[in-house]
This record gives C-alpha cells, structure tokens and sequence, in this order.
C-alpha cells in the first residue's frame, strides 16, 4: 500500500478553504429586479467582487444602506468600470436582482445609471445576450463564451 506524502495533505488542507470559499448567484433571485435610486455611500475595488453601498428609502419611506455585489474586477474593468467611476455622494440609479433573505437589503448589480446618464452593466456579455447580438470584435479580453438559450 502507497503511503501519502505528507507535504500533499498540507496542500489539500490550504487549498480546501479557497476551493469552497467562492458561492454561486443562488443566494439571489434571478427572476426578480429592483429598480432603486439613492446616493453612493461607498465603492469597493477589490477582489474577488466589487461591492458599491447606496442609500435609499424603502417601502417605508425611511433611509437604508444596500449593498450589490458585482464581479470581479477583471470582470468590470472590461465592461468600462475603473476604481473612480463611482463616489461617495455619487446619484445613482440601479437596477439588482434582490437577494433572497428579505431581511437583508443586498442585491446582485444588473446595471447602473449615473446622474449623467452613463449606463454601465454588470457584464457586457450579458447585454449582448439580452439584445440577441454576438460580439463582433476579438480585440482586447476575451470572456467565457456563453450559449445564449
């Protein structure tokens, strides 16, 4: 009987938590959207999701904190998104598909108007799947291919 070598079980063991730590989108409500308007509390660049905080009234009239998560930031820098595309104090218009804890205000980003009327979308390959219209240039980076149903 083969013996395993023990440096292997140190790398399984490092390797377990980063394997299990990325979730899918099934924590949110996919056939579901919100439109919110508000003001950018926050804006998170970071790894592995970019996360923007907005303040908007509820159903209720009162103010409260959302927070959407987004993709990567390779993901978003390919769609037109930088580190400053957004502000604290920033107007906003989004569009989310809600989470599915109604007790949370946390969403998935669909897309994003800007008080200028800049649209930005979470990925381009989702819009060009909306609008039945392939990409039509294999310049810059590439992303998954998807099959549109």
């Amino acid at each position: 009987m083969k013996r395993i070598h023990p440096l292997f079980i140190v790398a399984a063991f490092l390797a377990a938590p980063s394997a299990s730590a990325h979730h899918s989108a099934a924590m949110f409500d996919q056939e579901s959207t919100v439109a919110l308007e508000g003001v950018v509390t926050r804006f998170d660049w970071a790894n592995p999701h970019v996360y923007l905080f907005m303040e908007a009234r509820d159903a209720s009239g009162a103010m409260v904190e959302w927070q959407f998560e987004a993709d990567s930031t390779a993901i978003m820098t390919r769609d037109g998104w930088a580190p400053t595309t957004l502000e604290a104090g920033d107007p906003v218009s989004i569009r989310a598909h809600p989470g599915r804890d109604a007790g949370r205000f946390h969403a998935q980003l669909v897309s994003l108007v800007t008080e200028d009327g800049q649209l930005f979308i979470r990925r381009s390959s989702a819009r060009n799947a909306a609008a039945n219209t392939p990409a039509t240039s294999i310049e810059g980076v590439w992303d998954a291919l998807r099959s549109v149903a």
